[in-house]
């Protein structure tokens, strides 16, 4: 994980360390590194719903990458594709 966190310029974060099964989270901080982990997953797909997760954070990546940004516009479009993300995915295909 730090080899990954390193390469898109972010950090390696405990988030439950005290457990039995420590779990970490790696988080990207700016555009220039959603970008990085964009061509990383690309290049590395995920698997399953993991892989359709990422489809519609690529969706919402390509909103924030758009220079004529409306922003009321955005929000919403961005809540209605993270509704169906992780455990609120209906769509499996």
């Amino acid at each position: 994980m730090a080899a990954v966190a390193e390469f898109i310029s972010a950090l390696v974060k405990a988030t439950r360390v005290d457990s039995s099964y420590p779990q970490y989270r790696v988080r990207t901080t700016s555009l220039n590194s959603n970008k990085l982990l964009e061509n990383y997953l690309n290049s590395y797909p995920l698997f399953g719903t993991k892989y359709l997760d990422y489809k519609d954070w690529v969706q919402i990546l390509s909103i924030f990458k758009d220079t004529k940004l409306n922003h009321k516009l955005s929000i919403d479009k961005v809540k209605s594709i993270k509704s169906n993300m992780n455990d609120g995915r209906t769509v499996f295909v």
